[in-house]
């Protein structure tokens, strides 16, 4: 099955995962961070250029540089949940927790960053399941207010 979205996340997959940010699932709308013009890539960058004092001129250029420093954005689920009712919701992120631990396996990522509060339990679940080493946080998802703990939340991470 070809799936636009799974390509291109592959496409910017590192050969070595440092820091793994792991979103809810990519939306039915087809918004996806690595399609930019979205909340999530648009203050994911600008976290990027405030740590790491630089300004990308592009959306590649920033996407190119996320992937050289090691970073890649996954989804607890990759399938796309945000049209489910809220009951069918929870249960298709908990059920999702035991795909992204096999991931996380694989991964071996140095750091996970939740980008989500509301997932921050089912990506715990995940990283014990992996039984894997890593620094774990949880941001806002970045609108309705929350882009500056957002952006100011990612800094952090990125320059300790």
């Amino acid at each position: 099955m070809h799936n636009p979205i799974e390509n291109i996340r592959q496409s910017y997959k590192p050969d070595y995962i440092k820091i793994l940010f792991v979103g809810e699932s990519a939306p039915s709308t087809g918004e996806f961070l690595y399609f930019g013009n979205n909340p999530l890539a648009t203050c994911t960058r600008k976290a990027f250029e405030k740590a790491y004092k630089l300004r990308f001129l592009s959306d590649k250029a920033f996407l190119d540089h996320f992937k050289n420093q090691g970073c890649f954005f996954d989804d607890l689920s990759h399938e796309p949940i945000d049209h489910l009712g809220k009951g069918h919701r929870d249960q298709a992120l908990k059920d999702s927790a035991f795909s992204l631990a096999m991931r996380l396996q694989m991964y071996q990522p140095d750091v996970v960053i939740a980008c989500l509060k509301k997932i921050e339990s089912h990506v715990e679940e995940a990283i014990r399941i992996a039984d894997i080493q890593c620094l774990f946080y949880t941001l806002p998802f970045p609108e309705k207010g929350h882009q500056d703990q957002y952006i100011d939340g990612l800094v952090s991470i990125l320059t300790n």
